[in-house]
């Protein structure tokens, strides 16, 4: 009777281990971005804004930005900087290389503006390896 319940207890703890986030990694380098801030978010759902996971980056002298985060399934990530939000679908378990536009700095106007809109672009990824052989 108690192997019974160590099973079952054994079972129920390796199902919730494995609910628990896998890594995600994204880098990028373009010298227009050397002490750039990028605002990273990844909204609750695709439909409701709510951001689940937010995080700011400074690029460093050289342009270059790598970060690492948790998600649990598919996420389509966000990135702000200057006048761009840039997205990609990311999916866990990847090392993922992306293209950043140039960098254009958002004018003071449009910064207290409560009516700008973004330029919103996909990102280009470069590449995409699993993180078990980056």
């Amino acid at each position: 009777m108690i192997q019974k319940y160590g099973i079952i207890c054994g079972l129920i703890l390796w199902g919730w281990g494995s609910l628990s986030g896998q890594s995600v990694s994204i880098h990028s380098q373009n010298e227009n971005y050397s002490g750039k801030s990028i605002h990273i978010t990844i909204a609750w759902n695709p439909f409701i804004t709510i951001p689940h996971y937010t995080e700011t980056v400074i690029c460093n002298e050289h342009g270059i930005f790598e970060h690492t985060f948790e998600i649990d399934m598919g996420r389509v990530v966000q990135f702000e900087t200057g006048v761009y939000q840039t997205y990609l679908f990311v999916v866990p378990g990847y090392h993922y290389v992306v293209e950043l536009p140039e960098y254009q700095e958002k004018e003071y106007a449009s910064r207290i503006s409560p009516f700008f809109q973004p330029v919103v672009v996909p990102l280009r990824v470069l590449s995409r390896t699993s993180l078990t052989t980056h």
